[in-house]
């Protein structure tokens, strides 16, 4: 399978499918509902989930900032990091 440069990734929660397709260097489009204007900041294309009126052709055209800001918080090797933090804390109040 070929990645392709455009990601079109509409959702109301949050999943790791624009994660990846930012990550691959895809610009994604997701809906502006739920915690994803926060998590994906300006990084992203935004639409509205419930009208079906959308020229994606357009929306993409337009500039959004760079996906290194959202990467740089979020990942695997982030999540992985805090998770081995966590557990360690755990470990030592015992």
């Amino acid at each position: 399978m070929r990645l392709s440069k455009k990601g079109i990734v509409a959702s109301h929660t949050i999943t790791y499918m624009p994660f990846e397709a930012m990550y691959n260097g895809a610009s994604i489009v997701v809906a502006n509902t739920s915690c994803l204007p926060e998590i994906y900041q300006g990084s992203a294309h935004y639409i509205d989930a419930y009208d079906t009126d959308c020229d994606l052709d357009d929306l993409i055209k337009q500039p959004v900032n760079d996906a290194q800001q959202v990467l740089s918080r979020y990942g695997w090797d982030i999540s992985a990091r805090k998770l081995k933090d966590l557990l360690y804390n755990l470990m030592q109040r015992n």
